[in-house]
C-alpha cells in the first residue's frame, strides 16, 4: 500500500506530545510519518495494518510503531455505539528527542534497541503492557520535571518488557512514495467497507483505474501480499473480532466475514492462525489472544 504522510503538531518546546483520541471511529487512512508513535486502544475493536501485518485490536491493544513505519487501525462504522466509540491514548515523539544520549549512554541502551525493534512495530503484552498503560494515562496529566521523567520511566519500562512481539515481518520494506496515495487508498477503503462480499479483482482494479494485471503487480509490491491473500488476512482479522466481541456461532461469523463455505473459512484460519475458530474463541475466553 502506498501510504500518506502525516504532519505531526508538535508541542513548542516539548520533547514530545500526548494526547487522547475520541471519534466515532479511527478513520485515518493508510499514513507513516517521522515521529515514533505508541497507542493504546481504549475503546472499541477493529482491524489493525502494521506495515505487512494485519491482524484485530481491542481495548487493551498496545503497540509502538517506529519512524515512518506505514500503519492503519480501522473500525467498522456500522458498530459505531456514540461519537465517542473509538478512544485511544498516543504519544509521539522524534527517534532524535534524547539527542545523543540514546546512543551514548550505556543506562538507554535497552530503551535504543526498543526503538531499533520498533521500526517492524512492537505489540506489548502482560505486566509491561498494564503497567505501560497507567504510565501513558499519568503522563497526560502530568507537567514539569516529572513529565520528561515518566517519560523515560515509561520507555523503560516497554524496554524491559518481557512479553511482545514484532508485527511487521522481516522483509517488510515500506514504499514511502505519494505519487499513488489516493489509489492505493481508495482501494484499501472498497476492501474494508465490502470484505463481507464476493469480490472480484476485477472490479478494484477498475476503482484504481487500472489493468487486473498492473494493479496486482501494484498491490503485491506496494503491500508484500497478493490481492486474494491480503483479502483473506483482512477476513479472517474481522473474523478475531467477532469472536472476541460477538456471541455468533462460528458458520455465522464465517459467513457474516465474506467466506462461502465453512471448511475453506476454517483452513484459512488455521493457516493465517495456526489454530482453529473454536481454538480461537477458547483462547479469547480466557484473555490468552
Amino acid at each position: 500500500m502506498k501510504p500518506s504522510i502525516e504532519k505531526i503538531h508538535e508541542s513548542e518546546g516539548s520533547a514530545f506530545v500526548c494526547k487522547s483520541l475520541k471519534l466515532p471511529v479511527f478513520d485515518c487512512p493508510f499514513h507513516y510519518h517521522p515521529e515514533i508513535e505508541l497507542t493504546h486502544v481504549l475503546s472499541s475493536f477493529g482491524q489493525r495494518i502494521v506495515g505487512d501485518a494485519i491482524d484485530s485490536f481491542k481495548p487493551g491493544d498496545l503497540v509502538l510503531l517506529g519512524p515512518n513505519l506505514p500503519h492503519l487501525y480501522y473500525n467498522d462504522s456500522k458498530r459505531s455505539k456514540s461519537s465517542s466509540w473509538a478512544q485511544a491514548n498516543i504519544l509521539q515523539f522524534k527517534e532524535d528527542c534524547l539527542g545523543k544520549a540514546l546512543g551514548e549512554f550505556q543506562e538507554l541502551r535497552e530503551i535504543a534497541d526498543m526503538i531499533h525493534r520498533s521500526k517492524r512495530g512492537i505489540r506489548f503484552l502482560g505486566k509491561a503492557a498494564k503497567e505501560g498503560t497507567l504510565m501513558l494515562e499519568e503522563l497526560k496529566q502530568s507537567r514539569g520535571v516529572r513529565r520528561l521523567t515518566l517519560f523515560l520511566e515509561l520507555l523503560g519500562t516497554l524496554a524491559q518488557a518481557k512479553e511482545s512481539e514484532n508485527l511487521a515481518s522481516m522483509a517488510y520494506c515500506p514504499l514511502l512514495n505519494a505519487k499513488h496515495e489516493d489509489r492505493i487508498n481508495r482501494s484499501i477503503a472498497y476492501l474494508y467497507e465490502h470484505h463481507d462480499e464476493e469480490l472480484r479483482l476485477t472490479k478494484v482494479a477498475n476503482l484504481s483505474g487500472m489493468s487486473p494485471e498492473s494493479f496486482s503487480r501494484f498491490f503485491k509490491k506496494a503491500t508484500g501480499k497478493t490481492f486474494i491473500g491480503f483479502l483473506n488476512e483482512l477476513r479472517i482479522s474481522n473474523a478475531c473480532s467477532f469472536i472476541q466481541q460477538s456471541d455468533l456461532t462460528i458458520t455465522e461469523i464465517c459467513f457474516a466475514c465474506g467466506f462461502s463455505n465453512i471448511s475453506n473459512f476454517n483452513r484459512r484460519f488455521k493457516k493465517i492462525k495456526n489454530m482453529t475458530p473454536a481454538e480461537y474463541r477458547k483462547k479469547s475466553l480466557i484473555g490468552s489472544v
